[in-house]
């Protein structure tokens, strides 16, 4: 496979096991400005597109690449010889936080609960702009509950658990408000108008 140096470090985007946490990697910007929420919501095709933070980039991708491959053997879990403790990943781009959430939990047919307070960002951000902000440099990974605190405290870029794979559900909260609950087989149904969905 072109780009893939070892099989052993695939890792698939699909939420594989309730109970596994949710953690993200790298810090969120007010940056939606010709994004898909604003083509969505205002109709606007417009602005400056996210900021290129080469360092971040950088920093965010080995820290998940290191992750991998300190991790077990995909092949042989697959085969039933090995553990994960890092189970699903993703890049958070087109849509934001909010999309690469659905589209974790659609593929992998497992709802969320997510807390978008715990989120590293940029301070006065707004909730629409942080669930739907394009900021580069942004991974989300899921972890087995057990491994999950060793896990973060690795990690020497801005990341924090916000949550965890339970239920049918998309359930998105700031705190204790519930700011999005949608089921996922709905997602499913309505994939290219979850932001629409949202907004209604």
């Amino acid at each position: 496979v072109i780009g893939v140096e070892k099989l052993s470090s695939i890792r698939t985007l699909p939420f594989k096991e309730e109970g596994d946490k949710i953690i993200i990697i790298g810090k969120t910007y007010d940056e939606v400005e010709g994004s898909e929420y604003h083509r969505a919501v205002h109709s606007l095709e417009q602005g400056d597109a996210p900021k290129i933070r080469i360092d971040d980039e950088l920093a965010s991708a080995n820290t998940l690449l290191d992750l991998i491959e300190n991790d077990g053997d995909y092949v042989k879990f697959l085969e039933g010889e090995d553990e994960l403790a890092i189970t699903a990943t993703h890049d958070v781009s087109a849509g934001g936080i909010a999309i690469a959430l659905s589209e974790m939990a659609m593929s992998g047919k497992l709802g969320c609960e997510v807390d978008i307070s715990k989120v590293p960002a940029e301070e006065g951000i707004s909730d629409n702009n942080l669930l739907f902000s394009e900021s580069h440099a942004r991974f989300i990974i899921t972890v087995s509950a057990d491994k999950a605190d060793e896990i973060l405290d690795s990690i020497d870029v801005d990341a924090a658990i916000i949550g965890e794979v339970k239920g049918d559900s998309l359930v998105i909260k700031k705190v204790d408000e519930t700011i999005v609950d949608l089921a996922v087989a709905d997602l499913d149904d309505a994939y290219h108008g979850v932001i629409e969905k949202y907004m209604a």
